[in-house]
């Protein structure tokens, strides 16, 4: 009986040990990203070389922060809201709602409206160089 009780124990610390519950929606997001790949249904996808749109994904403060060199993204400072796999961009003038996951190293994002027709995929890697401002 006692080691029946033992395991029951051990196995209880083991859960409570791997759960990650404590920590805040979207801390696996959380700094500095380049885009690696921004697909969309045209006939040239476009070509993005590392470091030329960076997003900083700041959880604690709640804000994206885009800086780009591109005409595909506009550079400015906005405010998010993240939940487990979903980051909303609050524009001055709409809510755009993403949805996000990971493919091996790349953090992906895309329209989480199944009605928005030739919505862009914007695939990140993780960007290590601190960007010259």
């Amino acid at each position: 009986m006692k080691k029946i009780l033992f395991l029951f124990a051990c196995l209880g610390g083991l859960l409570i040990s791997c759960s990650d519950d404590n920590e805040a929606p979207g801390h696996e997001i959380h700094g500095l990203w380049t885009v690696s790949q921004y697909i969309i249904d045209a006939p040239t996808p476009p070509v993005i070389e590392e470091g030329e749109i960076l997003w900083t994904i700041d959880i604690d403060n709640k804000k994206l922060k885009v800086k780009s060199h591109s005409d595909l993204m506009q550079s400015g400072t906005y405010d998010i809201t993240v939940s487990r796999g979903m980051m909303t961009i609050h524009y001055p003038d709409f809510d755009e709602e993403l949805k996000y996951a990971f493919e091996g190293e790349l953090l992906v994002f895309q329209s989480a409206d199944t009605n928005v027709v030739g919505a862009a995929i914007v695939k990140l890697k993780k960007y290590n160089i601190v960007p010259q401002e």
